[in-house]
């Protein structure tokens, strides 16, 4: 799996113009809410 909004940094990355669909698929990352997994540790 490789995150939507980096594929053009990773295509520089491995110097390939093109990913290969059925190596890679695709996604959305949503971004970790930070103070949500703090408060769990804490248990707030």
């Amino acid at each position: 799996m490789i995150d939507r909004n980096i594929v053009d940094e990773y295509l520089k990355l491995i110097d390939v113009r093109i990913l290969d669909p059925q190596k890679y698929e695709l996604v959305d990352i949503i971004a970790t809410d930070k103070n949500k997994f703090y408060d769990i540790e804490n248990g707030q």
